[in-house]
């Protein structure tokens, strides 16, 4: 369960990585822009657990971590990094993603979501003023959402349980 109440305004979800990628200032400029928005904002530390932040908009709840399947029913909009883990599990959720490659598969991750239309890419050295048009664009732009929820509907079959025993015993004919 989210940490506000069901008033009907947009929810994003940040997590730039969970590992340290010098990402403190992108940061900041994440929740200045979320601040300056009518949404309310989970920001996840990661890599930046125990960190503090010089400001802290009252939209804008700060955990170091949160279990991303638990909250992504209840999200709008996710701003990530870029890491594998959580576009995969934003777009198996049909939520759309702003991604803000910081290095290492980022930036093909980005080109992706991209590519499919179910993401928006800026720099990481993007201002507060772009973040926030950004961010405010993305958050109404309902091509965005509905390639998210076509990219959940063709990633549904590859999900969970069911396609992990297929693969299983799919390798167990193979071993006989």
């Amino acid at each position: 369960m989210p940490p506000w109440p069901d008033d009907g305004r947009p929810a994003v979800l940040v997590g730039l990585g969970t590992t340290y990628q010098q990402q403190e200032a992108l940061l900041q400029r994440v929740i200045d822009a979320l601040g300056r928005l009518d949404v309310h904002a989970l920001v996840t530390l990661g890599g930046l657990a125990g960190h503090h932040l010089e400001r802290v908009p009252d939209n804008v709840h700060v955990v170091d971590s949160v279990p991303h399947g638990a909250v992504l029913p209840h999200i709008d909009l996710c701003i990530t990094h870029g890491g594998h883990g959580t576009v995969v599990r934003s777009l198996a959720a049909a939520v759309p993603v702003l991604v803000v490659p910081l290095g290492r598969d980022q930036p093909d991750n980005a080109a992706r979501a991209v590519a499919v239309g179910a993401g928006v890419r800026v720099s990481r050295r993007a201002k507060v003023d772009e973040l926030h048009r950004t961010i405010a664009v993305a958050l109404v732009d309902r091509g965005l959402r509905g390639a998210a929820r076509a990219m959940a509907e063709r990633m549904a079959p590859e999900i969970g349980a069911p396609a992990a025993v297929d693969a299983l015993e799919t390798m167990a004919r193979g071993a006989r």
